[in-house]
């Protein structure tokens, strides 16, 4: 329910969002990694930048294909592919700072192809389903050289499958941008 609720949302907003695609001035192809510990997400992806008018502040749509690498609170390994999606708004420049948020298209339109139903009768994990929306919420910083740029930022992100939840929620990570 939540889900189709947060769908709806994103249609509704939809003649925002064409506004907003309409002042795109520059693309991105991005490589970036999340850690923590032993922790990772790895993705690559495409960035799309505007400005709002008349600013020095501006906006990005980022779209990335990943693989996530994560311990469970009960020190298991888990390993899935992620689509992060998610939207920056900040001060954009030479040196930028920007705040964040988005989530995993993944599991919002395929609910969880991690398939742990297997681990139903195992005592360790609860027996009541339990599957957030995987989704982050972070802040970063960084540096544009010509038509590369440099960032840093750190998230917090809600991961977890029917019957496991992440160990870890703050991550750290670093993203290299190529513009064309």
């Amino acid at each position: 329910m939540k889900k189709r609720l947060l769908a709806a949302l994103c249609l509704s907003l939809s003649q925002g969002t064409y506004a907003a695609v309409q002042n795109l001035s520059e693309v991105a192809f991005t490589i970036k990694s999340d850690w923590r510990g032993s922790d990772k997400v790895t993705a690559l992806g495409l960035e799309a930048f505007g400005n709002f008018p008349m600013s020095k502040f501006g906006y990005s749509f980022n779209s990335s294909l990943g693989y996530a690498d994560v311990t469970t609170k009960t020190a298991d390994k888990e390993n899935y592919l992620t689509w992060d999606t998610g939207i920056k708004v900040g001060y954009f420049q030479n040196f930028f700072v920007y705040g964040e948020v988005g989530l995993d298209l993944f599991e919002l339109l395929l609910h969880d192809l991690r398939n742990d139903d297997n681990r139903r009768n195992d005592d360790r994990y609860n027996d009541e389903p339990r599957n957030d929306l995987d989704a982050y919420v972070g802040v970063g910083a960084g540096m544009q050289f010509e038509r590369i740029r440099v960032e840093l930022y750190s998230r917090v992100r809600q991961i977890d499958g029917e019957h496991w939840e992440s160990k870890e929620r703050v991550f750290s990570g670093m993203q290299v941008s190529f513009m064309f």
